[in-house]
């Protein structure tokens, strides 16, 4: 099961092995790594929430506790933990860790269980859903548009958040997580265009052709556009809708 958890990895090794791990185990499909401090610490500064951050220490070494209150200071991590790894350890250097904002700490090479263990002990609990989300009975058609390139998908599920589209081939215009596309839908004399950021995509099998299931997460619209989706959902509440 896929969650609204994300996370960002620090390391410029070519292991795959900690990626695989948080996907498999920790069921974050949202990951990105970056093979230095720098990059990392702009990607936190354009993207909020991020739950788990990684850190290679043998990969930013005396950056390492700099780049965490560098990170902290985006006020983009209220919530997000950092899990530091590193190839030696003292009480001197853990007690620093701790003090500049670590929250976990293992000592490489480390055991895999040993690591999703402490992982898992991170991770919020999974709030349960506020708002309903609609599944609807007959797919409405929406235009998804990235830089210039569009393509044609059908919404087959939104709630007040977030929406669920499936495309072909979406990979194709460069989508990747974190990208924030325009979703355009057309019904009667309305018009609805909002932007919504990739949480996840997935390989669709039930269709008869090679499709993406895409969540998008709605980022906050202006005045206009609130009233336009307001508009929306209305349709689809009188329309198309079963509640689940």
């Amino acid at each position: 099961m896929s969650s609204s958890f994300s996370a960002i990895v620090v390391d410029d090794s070519n292991d795959k092995r900690l990626l695989d791990l948080i996907k498999t185990e920790l069921h974050i499909t949202r990951v990105k790594k970056y093979t230095n401090s720098i990059d990392a610490l702009n990607a936190i500064g354009e993207y909020k929430n991020i739950t788990l951050v990684f850190i290679d220490y043998e990969t930013t070494l005396d950056k390492t506790f700099s780049f965490v209150q560098n990170a902290i200071a985006t006020e983009n991590c209220e919530k997000t933990k950092f899990f530091l790894m590193a190839g030696y350890s003292s009480k001197e250097f853990l007690l620093e860790a701790s003090k500049n904002g670590i929250s976990a700490f293992i000592l490489k090479p480390y055991k895999d269980k040993k690591l999703i263990e402490k992982a898992k002990k991170l991770l919020p609990a999974v709030e349960k859903r506020k708002n309903p989300r609609l599944n609807l009975l007959e797919a409405v058609n929406a235009r998804l548009r990235y830089k210039g390139k569009e393509i044609t998908g059908a919404i087959e599920d939104i709630s007040s958040t977030g929406i669920l589209i499936v495309t072909p081939r979406l990979g194709r215009m460069g989508v990747e997580i974190y990208d924030v596309v325009t979703i355009r839908v057309e019904f009667g004399d309305e018009k609805l265009g909002v932007n919504a950021e990739v949480i996840r995509m997935e390989k669709d099998d039930s269709k008869n052709y090679k499709a993406v299931s895409s969540a998008f997460r709605f980022t906050k619209p202006n005045e206009e556009n609130a009233l336009q989706f307001a508009k929306f959902w209305a349709y689809i509440l009188s329309e198309q809708k079963t509640t689940v």
